[in-house]
């Protein structure tokens, strides 16, 4: 129940002066003020007076359509239960009596100056927008009588009131109500009408006073006597005991509804019977006749059972003497057995006949012998009464194979594409590899002559180092190895015959081991573009002096080797250079620079504040000194968020600064502010680089590869795209981390801009795969995407890092090659053997073919497959929930006698895991064989369908693979009877199941309007706990309540719906634990929603006197002509004597009291388990 302290009512609100009544002179009030002047003659106060006319109903035309905060029902609404009132919520709380000509009675009732009207929408009723008149018009007319329509407006009083929410212990209510304009507060018109069920409406806010009425219609008013003065009078709007035969009232505001059928939700679910549901769940089938010979057995009858069964059935088994003849049938007609000939025929046609459901996965050509496994398999296929739940699987297969396959082919995405490249490829590596073992006869002079074009490519795996820079830097000149000097040498050519027939692997040798010295190159051929000696020397040593500058610079900075607070104090003493300089700057600029200057100087503070001042530097370094990588993370995010902020303020100075003036000089002149913040932003990059190096970047891998783990919910065998998304991760924060890491250390600049490079390509693929995959709000793929994001500006970082370096491209690219060689005795010869064997590897197209495919593919790793340009198999899942189909073929074929479930009734049923393996085996089974069919790329292992019933709404939400309700089908366990893989999956699923049993889980189900009418409707399952304080209790179900939550709940693990009013729901609970004492009790509660008011349905409250409350009060109670009469004499005999009731509140006192008795508590309902079980029933 919800806590009466959470609402407080106040009959009324109102600010300011208040007429006495309706007429005379209190709308025309007299001001008075002290008016002080001085001047020349010094100062003076007199009196100024002033009349002013205050407002009431006849100034209003309409309001402010943002004060309307809620509506019940709202706009549109088809069923709003007849018992509720209608109302409109106000966001001001005074607004009902800020125009109001009276004042409050000692009992609190004051009328408000407009209400809320209910008006059927029958003949004669109209509401006219559009027109002259400053408002909306509802005219009633004949055949309506305004007269059945309008409530009694001299209680107006009663049906209006104000609301405070949250308020403290002893706090004014009425002071809150004046002081706090809040979502707290607020001003509430009920429309206390007895509505008829299936009935439209209109809901308008009217005016209640006769002044009211005529200005919003456009009329004048008021009256004017001779004088030509304002006659001020506030009648009513209209006289219910004498009402006129037409009516015109202004509408300030309306929408409309419809209501539903008799009953609220209370209503609904005290209907609810519990009951014991026999038979439910089972049907008889004739098993006599079933085709052939072997299997005919007159009078042969089996039970059937669905999804769902009642939890004590008796049933009819297949005989065992005819599950041989079926076992021989099956295994005649197994798709999986050798080729073999129908007896008696000459062909070679396969036998046709029914299927063995299930065989695919476990590879098994026959059906297991009794004892053999997989045991399910047998018991799926050896007895009609799971045959038929498989075959049920088949024909939803058959019925939705279009839809099915549109959705397969979708998932496929490019794999046929793929596919296709493939088979080109593996063409290729085998044309290839005939070449690639002919090169493997040549010499080593020879193979590395023929692949010289590729030497710059090719890396020798065990010094990681490219077959060019090996050559490079051995005594042989890379000129012998060209196609130029091949040409030249070619066999039968000028040079060979003038050298005697020297073959070109011998020169190659003899250059090599000294034995040949080449000669000087000589003058280049007329004509030829040359680099001079003096390039050629300014070029070279532009290369020399890079590579020593490259040599002293350090990535990691001046700081490298000291403590990483020594970094972190190199970045404040820059930050605080920055601002001095800023500072000395302001005095020699303008006005407007000063200005952009201060602000500059001001965004640096933050970052490296004096004083007692804890700066954002203060916080890394106690996060640094923490080793918290979480709180370092966040400490650079408040010194980045001020850097940038420094940035554009740096920026904006550069964009102002013209040549020549004042502000560029202070700039970039020394000491200038542009060298102080460049050397502030290269700290702070250096020392980002080193906190990633020691640790973030590890951080952001653990935090990623956590995510990853948890979405794939320890699934063995997961979706490619998963797959590939998991093996990029793991080379990103593995090798290449380390590769990095090692770099840096051993200051190769070059090698950590590659690395930095590759890394950049791995994070594109593998973003990009978590682009198909990634819940943008929430989840674990959602902090992967961050973790991404992390380590994108990691590697940004370094590159901003590496932009420092020393660097010429010209003299970088050419430098080397010009440079004076040295002499051959300075350098070893070449290993030719061992340099062509590595080259003989990095050609070998077994490798280099499939890794080029997979660069195609989107980066996917071939080289772990068995043979790495196999076809790409797919393998499609559906995550719908399968129970759907099967409920859309036959309701009966799901659940058996559903139809005979009593109307208006709630009982228990259990699952039947059998069932369920059996229908899902089927799915799979038929629609691997229609990928067969239309040449889907499967090996028909695939388990296609493992989700059978809906987990929506599962609290708390389950990861995608702990949704499924079966496990793949090739990892089942070959020793567990059918139904005992779904029974182990539902145990795991819900951490071992209930005090580890792994039976058959319990399902409520309900047959009545409740949930067609309130499909939010929470159901839960509570504990029962003993109730020896309640005399009337037995034992009570241990609830939640709305401060802190608690009590002992279970919440459904599926749910589901049946036509035409069957909603069922299933708990991780057995039936022997549901029942025990105190056992289980399952709740049917209200969902939540703002504040409802009403009355009972008549009849539903049949409560003896001395336990009435207001909250039994029903429509049978009161006098309603129409309106609620709120008169103290309006209860009827079939309320308790007016000495009986209640007398706090107390009804016909004022609006507060009127609102909380008709206020309607949120209702629940707990139906222990064993009031709907076989046996122990009957419980309080």
């Amino acid at each position: 129940m919800s806590s009466d302290a959470r609402y407080r009512f106040v009959p009324w609100v109102r600010e300011g002066y208040q007429p006495s009544d309706g007429s005379g002179d209190d709308w025309s009030v007299g001001v008075t003020l002290p008016v002080e002047g001085t001047g020349s003659k010094g100062t003076e106060t007199r009196e100024a007076s002033v009349d002013l006319s205050l407002y009431g109903p006849g100034e209003v035309t309409g309001i402010d359509l943002q004060q309307v905060v809620r509506t019940e029902p709202t706009s549109g609404t088809s069923d709003f239960p007849p018992n509720h009132f209608p109302l409109v919520e106000l966001d001001d709380p005074t607004l009902p009596w800020l125009f109001t000509p009276e004042t409050p009675d000692e009992q609190g009732k004051l009328r408000p100056w407009c209400c809320l009207l209910t008006v059927e929408k029958t003949e004669g009723v109209s509401l006219q927008t559009g027109t002259d008149a400053p408002a909306a018009i509802l005219d009633v007319r004949d055949p309506a009588s305004p007269g059945e329509h309008l409530p009694d407006l001299s209680q107006s009083w009663a049906w209006a009131h104000a609301q405070v929410v949250g308020l403290d212990e002893g706090a004014s209510a009425r002071d809150a109500l004046t002081t706090d304009r809040s979502t707290k507060t607020l001003a509430r018109l009920l429309s206390p009408r007895q509505l008829e069920p299936d009935t439209d409406y209109y809901a308008c806010v009217v005016p209640t006073f006769e002044p009211g009425r005529l200005a919003g219609l456009g009329k004048q008013p008021y009256e004017r006597d001779d004088d030509g003065t304002v006659v001020r009078s506030h009648g009513d709007a209209w006289d219910a005991s004498s009402p006129p035969a037409q009516l015109r009232l202004p509408v300030y505001y309306h929408w409309e509804f419809s209501t539903g059928k008799a009953g609220d939700f209370e209503s609904l679910v005290r209907r609810l019977e519990p009951s014991v549901l026999d038979g439910v769940g089972v049907r008889q089938v004739d098993a006599g006749d079933p085709g052939p010979s072997e299997l005919e057995s007159p009078g042969e009858v089996v039970t059937v059972e669905g999804a769902l069964t009642s939890t004590t059935i008796s049933t009819d088994t297949y005989s065992d003497s005819l599950k041989p003849a079926l076992t021989n049938i099956l295994d005649q007609a197994s798709a999986l057995a050798p080729e073999s000939a129908v007896p008696g025929d000459s062909g070679d046609d396969r036998i046709l006949g029914p299927p063995i459901y299930g065989q695919w996965p476990p590879a098994t050509e026959d059906v297991p012998a009794e004892g053999d496994p997989p045991a399910w398999l047998r018991d799926c296929n050896v007895d009609p009464r799971y045959r038929v739940p498989a075959a049920y699987g088949t024909e939803v297969v058959q019925e939705r194979q279009e839809a099915l396959m549109a959705e397969a082919w979708n998932q496929v995405g490019d794999i046929r594409e793929a596919n296709r490249l493939l088979r080109h490829a593996r063409l290729a590596r085998t044309a290839s590899q005939s070449i690639h073992n002919a090169m493997g006869d040549l010499s080593p002079a020879a193979r590395l002559t023929l692949t010289e074009p590729a030497h710059g490519r090719l890396l020798n795996d065990a010094t990681s180092e490219t077959i060019a820079a090996a050559v490079e830097g051995s005594a042989l000149p890379s000129a012998v190895l060209s196609p130029a000097f091949r040409r030249a040498t070619r066999p039968g050519g000028p040079l060979s015959s003038r050298l005697g027939g020297v073959r070109r692997e011998r020169i190659v040798e003899g250059i090599n081991d000294g034995s040949i010295t080449p000669g000087d190159d000589g003058d280049a051929p007329s004509g030829t573009q040359v680099i001079g000696d003096e390039l050629a020397g300014q070029l070279c040593s532009a290369a020399r002096e890079r590579e020593d500058a490259v040599a002293d610079w350090r990535l990691l900075g001046p700081t490298a080797d000291q403590p990483i607070t020594e970094a972190i104090d190199a970045v404040r003493k820059a930050c605080r250079e920055a601002r001095e300089r800023t500072e000395t700057a302001t005095q020699k600029v303008d006005e407007q620079a000063t200005a952009e200057l201060g602000v500059l100087r001001e965004v640096l503070f933050p970052i490296c504040g004096t004083g007692d001042w804890e700066s954002e530097l203060d916080a890394l370094q106690a996060a640094v000194e923490s080793e918290d990588q979480a709180a370092i993370r966040s400490a650079i995010d408040g010194v980045e968020r001020w850097l940038t902020d420094a940035r554009a303020s740096h920026e904006t100075l550069q964009e102002m600064a013209t040549p020549g003036s004042e502000l560029e000089e202070v700039l970039e002149e020394s000491p200038g502010v542009t060298p102080a913040v460049g050397t502030l932003d290269s700290a702070v990059t250096t020392l980002w680089v080193r906190l990633i190096l020691d640790g973030l970047f590890a951080h952001a891998c653990t935090r990623g590869r956590t995510a990853l783990d948890k979405h794939l919910g320890g699934d063995e065998d997961p979706p490619a795209v998963l797959a590939e998304l998991s093996s990029l991760c793991s080379l990103l924060c593995g090798k290449l981390r380390r590769a990095l890491s090692a770099a840096v250390w051993t200051g190769d600049v070059r090698r950590v801009r590659r690395v930095v490079a590759t890394m950049q390509q791995v994070l594109a693929m593998a973003e990009a795969r978590l682009a198909r995959l990634r819940d943008p709000e929430e989840g674990p793929l959602a902090t992967l995407g961050d973790a991404c994001e992390d380590v994108e500006w990691y590697l940004d970082l370094f590159e901003r890092r590496l932009a420092d370096a020393p660097w010429d491209p010209a003299a970088d690219a050419v430098g080397p090659r010009v440079c004076p060689r040295d002499s051959p005795t300075d350098s070893p010869p070449l290993d030719f053997q061992t340099t062509a064997d590595a080259v003989q590897n990095a050609t070998d197209p077994a490798v280099t073919i499939p890794d080029r495919i997979g660069g195609r593919l989107d980066g996917l790793p071939l080289d772990g497959r068995d043979e790495p340009l196999a076809q790409i198999l797919a393998h499609p899942e559906f995550d719908e929930p399968m129970y759907g189909p099967l409920r859309d073929l036959s309701q009966d074929k799901l659940v058996p006698g559903v139809g005979e479930i009593p109307l208006d009734s709630v009982g228990v049923l259990e699952t039947n895991p059998a069932f369920v393996e059996s229908y899902m085996l089927g799915l799979s089974h038929e629609f691997a064989r229609e990928l067969r069919w239309r040449e889907y790329p499967t090996d028909l292992r695939g388990t296609y369908f493992r989700q059978f019933w809906n987990p929506e709404g599962r609290d708390p939400p389950l990861s995608p693979e702990a949704k499924k309700d079966i496990g793949y089908v090739h990892r089942w366990d070959d020793a567990a009877d059918l139904g005992g893989n779904y029974l182990a999956k539902m145990a795991a699923k819900t951490d071992g199941g209930p005090s580890g049993d792994a039976g058959a889980r319990v399902v409520l189900v309900v047959r009545g309007a409740v949930f067609d009418r309130y499909p939010n409707t929470h159901v839960y399952a509570a504990k029962g706990v003993d109730a020896a304080e309640d005399a009337e209790l037995e034992r009570k179900p241990d609830l939640p309540n709305m401060d802190d939550g608690g009590g002992t709940v279970k919440h459904p693990i599926f749910r589901g719906r049946l036509d035409p009013d069957v909603t069922f729901f299933g708990f991780d609970l057995t039936e022997e634990e549901a029942k025990a004492d105190p056992g289980w009790f399952f709740v049917i509660e209200e969902p939540p929603s703002g504040p409802s008011f009403g009355l009972d349905v008549g009849g539903s409250n049949d409560v003896p006197d001395a336990d009435w409350t207001w909250e039994d009060l029903t429509w049978d109670d009161v006098t309603a002509n129409g309106y609620v009469s709120a008169g103290r004499d309006s209860l009827t005999d079939a309320a308790p004597a007016p000495g009986d009731l209640p007398t706090n509140p107390a009804w016909s006192k004022n609006g507060a009291h009127m609102a909380e008795i008709t206020w309607i508590r949120p209702f629940r309902a707990a139906i222990h388990a064993d009031d709907m079980l076989p046996t122990n029933g009957g419980s309080q």
